[in-house]
C-alpha cells in the first residue's frame, strides 16, 4: 500500500510530492505535512493498494483535498491554560464589512474543532500554531458597532500581515488603515536602525581615511621618482619602502570599507523587511503610503518618524 500526496499548485510544501509506503494495508493513515507558507493549497492524493507487496495490479483511489490558508493553526478551547495569557502584540482596525462574512472567512481559512461562539456583541476566538511556536498565536476579537472593530493579537508581525491581506481579499476591502502595537519587533527594529546609523558614520570616516591615504601614496610616488632622477638611490629605496607599507594599509582600509558596506546592506535589507511587514498591515493607499513615507524618513535619517509610521501608518495617527 502506498499513499502519494502531490502539491498541485506548488510552493506550499517543502517537497512537491510526499510518498509513504506500508507493508500491510491500514484503515487509517497519517502523513506529516508542513506547509511553509500561509496560502490555500490543493493537494492531489492517490492511494495504491495491492493484494501483495509484489502485486503489479493495483487499485488506485484518487481524490483532491483543499488546505485552508491557515491550516497549521488549531483552535484553542477557552479553558486551556495557554489561552489565558494574550499575546503581547496586536493590530487593531475598523472596517465596513458584514459580520457574517467575517465569520465565513474564519470558517474557510482555519480548521475549526468546535463551533464559533458568536453573539450580539461580536466574536472572540483563539488559535495557536500546532508546531508549538509561541510567537505564532492568533487571537481574534471582533466587536459589532457602526463598523466592525477588529483586534488581532499576534506576536508575529508577518503573520498578522498575512491575516489582514487574506481577510481583505476575501471581503473585497480595497482600503484599510490600522494601528500596530508590536513592542518586541520595534525594539529589534530600533537596534537595526542604530546599526544603520553607525555603519553610515563608519563609512564616511573610512572613505575620508582612504582619500587621505591615497593622497599620501601619490606624494610618495612623486618623491621616489624625484630621488631616482637625482640619483639618490638610498632615499628612493626609503620612499618605495614607505610606499609598500602605505599600500598594505590601503588594502586593509579597503577590506574594512568592504565589510562595512556589506554590513550596511544587510542592515538595510532588515529595514526593508520591516517596512514590508508594516505595509502589509494596511491595504490600498495606506499600504503604499507606509512604504513611501518610511523611505523618505530613512533618507532624512528621521528614525522617530519611522517608528510612528510603522505604528500608526502613513501620516501619523490612524484616523
Amino acid at each position: 500500500m502506498s499513499v502519494i500526496v502531490v502539491d498541485m499548485e506548488g510552493g506550499v510544501l517543502e517537497n512537491d510530492t510526499v510518498i509513504e509506503s506500508y507493508v500491510e494495508p491500514e484503515e487509517t493513515v497519517k502523513i506529516m505535512l508542513e506547509p511553509k507558507r500561509n496560502v490555500a493549497a490543493k493537494l492531489q492524493v492517490q492511494v495504491h493498494v495491492g493484494a501483495r507487496t509484489t502485486s503489479t495490479n493495483l487499485s488506485v483511489f484518487e481524490f483532491t483535498v483543499t488546505l485552508p490558508t491557515f491550516c497549521t493553526y488549531l483552535m484553542q478551547p477557552a479553558d486551556m491554560s495557554d489561552s489565558k495569557h494574550p499575546p503581547n502584540s496586536s493590530v487593531t482596525f475598523s472596517m465596513s464589512a458584514n459580520f457574517d462574512q467575517v465569520v465565513k472567512w474564519i470558517e474557510k481559512s482555519f480548521i475549526l474543532t468546535e463551533q464559533l461562539n458568536t453573539g450580539a456583541g461580536g466574536l472572540q476566538v483563539k488559535f495557536a500554531s500546532n508546531q508549538g511556536d509561541q510567537a505564532s498565536r492568533l487571537w481574534f476579537q471582533i466587536k459589532r458597532d457602526d463598523k466592525l472593530k477588529v483586534k488581532i493579537g499576534c506576536d508575529n508581525m508577518e503573520l498578522a500581515g498575512d491575516v489582514i491581506q487574506d481577510i481583505c481579499k476575501f471581503l473585497n476591502v480595497s482600503e484599510l488603515e490600522s494601528e500596530a502595537n508590536f513592542p518586541d519587533e520595534m525594539v529589534k527594529f530600533g537596534t537595526v536602525l542604530g546599526d544603520v546609523t553607525e555603519f553610515h558614520l563608519s563609512r564616511s570616516k573610512l572613505t575620508a581615511d582612504m582619500a587621505d591615504s591615497s593622497q599620501r601614496v601619490k606624494a610618495l610616488v612623486v618623491r621616489a621618482e624625484d630621488a631616482r632622477q637625482l640619483g639618490e638611490m638610498g632615499l628612493m629605496k626609503q620612499h618605495y619602502a614607505n610606499l609598500f607599507g602605505m599600500n598594505g594599509e590601503l588594502i586593509g582600509e579597503y577590506a574594512k570599507r568592504s565589510n562595512n558596506h556589506q554590513a550596511l546592506l544587510d542592515a538595510l535589507k532588515k529595514v526593508n523587511v520591516m517596512i514590508s511587514k508594516a505595509s502589509n498591515l494596511r491595504v490600498g493607499k495606506a499600504k503604499t503610503g507606509v512604504v513611501t513615507d518610511c523611505r523618505k524618513a530613512i533618507k532624512a535619517s528621521n528614525f522617530d518618524t519611522i517608528f510612528n509610521i510603522v505604528q500608526y501608518g502613513s501620516g501619523g495617527k490612524v484616523k
